[in-house]
């Protein structure tokens, strides 16, 4: 009888010791949870190392690395947005600037060529302005996460001679000559029919812009690839090809919103599509993977 009083008094004492262990232990980690810092990379140890609270530890730290990298991306977002909205004051503010000492010019002409000349250049900046207002729409369209994607066929091939045909004077402009090739012109893809041809819109407009040869278009299986050499490939930055207001020239004295393929890659992704750029000596080609 006295064995067993001792024994239980035994029990009784371990079990006090090691719940006090485990209230030390919980009040450690409640003292780092209510300190942590957001921007610290410090990270929860426990000294009563049994396998619930490792385990708890362990979860808490997945906790912490979680935060930071949404952390992370957070900041990296406000970065990019600080920066786009610099770029977009400086090519609001550009073509402004132009047009208005343009027509201050015109108040001071008498020649009527030159002042005749000073309409025709503010008139080429307020329509270089308005189409990176109606980029601007363009994308805000592409973004917007309230549009219900199309759940109806739409013929590939139809939307890409229809993209490349309606920019065809510039095409003729420049004595090009697209050549598109088609493996399956039946091909079909569930997407609006004004999003796909505002893709390969783009896409043509871009090469139009930036390319210095009439571009290709090849289609095998689910991916259509678009193609055209360019003049300084070194410049190009495929990685960032797709971002807002993104141009090669680093100067950003060329024309354009740096919207275009920002847009392509919207509708593409709005569309379960994926796209990507790659360069091979000196031609760019942007590469779709249409959704099955």
């Amino acid at each position: 009888m006295i064995v067993a009083v001792i024994v239980l008094s035994v029990a009784v004492v371990l079990l006090l010791v090691l719940a006090l262990c485990y209230e030390r232990e919980f009040r450690s980690v409640a003292r780092f949870l209510g300190g942590a810092d957001d921007a610290s990379n410090q990270r929860l140890t426990v000294e009563l190392r049994t396998p619930g609270t490792v385990k708890a530890a362990s979860a808490v730290n997945g906790l912490i690395d979680d935060q930071g990298r949404v952390r992370r991306e957070v900041e990296g977002e406000r970065r990019r947005f600080r920066e786009d909205m610099a770029a977009l004051s400086h090519d609001v503010r550009t073509p402004l600037a132009g047009a208005q000492g343009y027509l201050q010019l015109y108040g001071f002409e008498d020649d009527p060529d030159e002042r005749e000349r000073c309409v025709s250049e503010a008139r080429a900046r307020l329509a270089a302005m308005k189409e990176l207002v109606d980029q601007l729409f363009e994308y805000t369209k592409a973004r917007d996460p309230d549009c219900d994607p199309c759940e109806g066929a739409t013929s590939v091939y139809d939307a890409v001679v229809e993209a490349f045909t309606s920019l065809y004077p510039s095409f003729a402009g420049k004595e090009w000559e697209p050549a598109i090739d088609f493996e399956d012109e039946a091909l079909a893809v569930s997407a609006d029919v004004d999003d796909l041809v505002r893709v390969f819109s783009n896409l043509a407009a871009n090469c139009l812009q930036h390319g210095s040869s009439a571009p290709t278009v090849v289609q095998r299986g689910r991916t259509v690839a678009v193609s055209n050499r360019v003049d300084d490939p070194a410049a190009i930055d495929e990685r960032r090809l797709f971002s807002r207001f993104y141009r090669a020239d680093a100067s950003r004295g060329s024309a354009g919103s740096g919207l275009g393929l920002a847009i392509v890659a919207s509708l593409c992704e709005r569309m379960g599509a994926t796209v990507g750029a790659s360069i091979e000596g000196d031609t760019l080609t942007v590469e779709i993977e249409l959704p099955r």
